[in-house]
């Protein structure tokens, strides 16, 4: 009887524990199903984010290279007027910040123009020109035909053979000039410091938990949030080796060829993105080295890595692995039971970085906005602190859409949201929340003090309106409000104030205003 019981007992035991694991392999197996599915979105978003803001500050420096080639060309007839060139090249050069030269080469390679920008301001070189007729970014302008803009690699500066020290990271944007009758007179080329892109790529980098690299063409690394000795191999001899291509050749093969992905393999997940390819819509822009590539690598060493299993047999390898301890005894099994079903119902807290802001501006969207509102009035309100709200919207959008088309309704939108974020603080918050309406949240602001970040809004917004190269009048009316904490205060109803004000506001400038020039 006895040995009956202990071998039914024995059986159950067998049964209960079997069932057990089977349960918890499929309980793990579900959550972590869900987990990578929350993890590769985030990545995958991160990727984006990080693709979508390179490409908006390329536009930007095209832009800004026609410009410095409009003023040479409109200058700079037969030769005259190259000091005016230069003058306005130096203050548009004070005025931006990130160019660290900008200089016309004619066609036998020689410095002609050029101002050099440093930490004390722009400067015009006039006794250090030099030839550059061999280096690459000339030889490949040179040969374009007229109405084509160049955008050279990402690399570090030469100066005279040598890599200028400390590293300067740097981005060659050009176009070729060319005379009435046809001739190539030279190159109009900016070059811009590509550190701060750099350092901006590697801050939303820094919030994922995983390995975030920006990659040339070659798969040699320009930013490694893992190994910064890894960067810029490809200017170094001795570093010629260190690429991706060299460490994960197959995965390599397929980022080299397809545009964006996912791979998922024994080495890891690879998410990425190529940013400016050659088959961008933009027919008139001519990469030097293809394109650059945006990747999100998770390792299978990290935790991250080892969650991503979908087999239900590669999940109890797994669970043996990581919890082999709990089926040492019956008591751990009980605990372990109790652990995993928290596991399973769990949510995933990691919040998501750039996944909510609206594509066209770039800054928050209506939800973002709303939410993060809330969390700081919480805050505003537990620290007695003082918060306020400025209301904007955009005066005669819908005449310049109606009359110029959308495409210069959207230019508005992005100067108003340009002027407005050259005017705020860092600790302050920008979200789209309609059409042509923004809020910015100011943390830490009184009523008074909102007023004077708008006024520096409005200041911003004038100095575009005297540039004079619009057909339209940028606008913008405001309401500002000021949270008292009282009881029952309302978020929703203070912003509805705030765009009571601004419509009282708007009322009275669309008097007189007119948008179209």
């Amino acid at each position: 009887m006895m040995k009956r019981v202990i071998l039914v007992s024995i059986l159950v035991f067998i049964i209960a524990f079997v069932g057990f694991f089977l349960l918890t392999v499929a309980m793990e197996r579900e959550a972590n199903i869900e987990r990578t599915q929350l993890i590769l979105e985030d990545e995958a978003m991160l990727v984006q984010t990080q693709s979508n803001i390179i490409s908006y500050e390329v536009n930007r420096f095209v832009k800004d290279l026609e410009f410095a080639a409009q003023i040479f060309s409109v200058y700079s007839a037969d030769g005259e007027g190259f000091d005016t060139v230069a003058d306005i090249w130096k203050s548009f050069s004070d005025k931006e910040r990130i160019y660290d030269q900008i200089r016309y080469i004619d066609k036998n390679g020689d410095e002609l123009i050029r101002t050099n920008y440093n930490a004390e301001g722009s400067v015009i070189v006039e006794e250090q020109l030099q030839n550059k007729k061999d280096r690459y970014y000339f030889t490949d302008t040179f040969r374009l035909d007229e109405g084509q803009i160049y955008i050279s690699k990402l690399d570090l500066n030469i100066e005279n053979g040598e890599i200028e020290q400390p590293v300067k990271p740097m981005i060659r944007i050009a176009a070729p000039v060319v005379s009435a009758s046809g001739e190539k007179k030279g190159i109009v080329i900016v070059n811009y410091c590509a550190k701060n892109l750099i350092n901006n790529f590697d801050n939303i980098a820094q919030a994922s938990d995983n390995s975030v690299y920006l990659l040339n063409n070659d798969g040699y690394w320009l930013s490694n949030s893992d190994d910064e000795n890894a960067e810029w191999a490809f200017m170094y001899e001795d570093k010629l080796d260190i690429r991706l291509g060299n460490f994960y050749p197959e995965e390599w093969e397929q980022i080299s060829k397809n545009q964006n992905g996912t791979i998922n393999s024994d080495n890891g997940v690879f998410i990425y993105k190529h940013v400016w390819s050659s088959d961008e819509e933009n027919s008139n822009i001519v990469n030097g080295e293809g394109s650059w590539i945006v990747l999100s690598y998770i390792s299978p060493d990290n935790a991250y890595g080892q969650g991503i299993i979908t087999s239900f047999w590669s999940n109890a390898v797994y669970i043996l692995k990581k919890e082999h301890a709990t089926y040492i005894s019956l008591i751990i099994i009980s605990a372990m039971s109790t652990v995993l079903i928290a596991i399973r119902y769990r949510t995933d807290k990691r919040r998501r970085f750039f996944s909510e802001y609206d594509n066209m501006t770039k800054v928050y969207n209506r939800r973002a906005g709303l939410y993060i509102l809330s969390k700081v009035y919480k805050e505003a309100k537990r620290k007695s602190a003082d918060l306020s709200i400025c209301f904007i919207d955009v005066n005669g959008l819908k005449n310049v859409n109606d009359v110029l088309g959308h495409e210069k309704g959207d230019e508005l939108l992005r100067t108003v949201v340009d002027c407005i974020n050259s005017s705020i603080r860092n600790t302050d918050l920008v979200a789209r929340i309609g059409g042509d309406e923004f809020l910015v949240v100011l943390p830490d602001s009184n009523k008074e003090i909102a007023e004077t970040v708008w006024q520096r809004v409005t200041a911003s917004i004038n100095k575009e309106n005297n540039k004079g190269d619009r057909e339209y009048l940028v606008s913008a009316s405001h309401g500002v409000m000021q949270f008292m904490f009282a009881e029952g205060e309302n978020i929703n109803e203070v912003i509805k104030a705030a765009d009571s004000l601004m419509y009282q506001e708007k009322s009275e400038v669309k008097k007189g205003l007119k948008i179209i020039k």
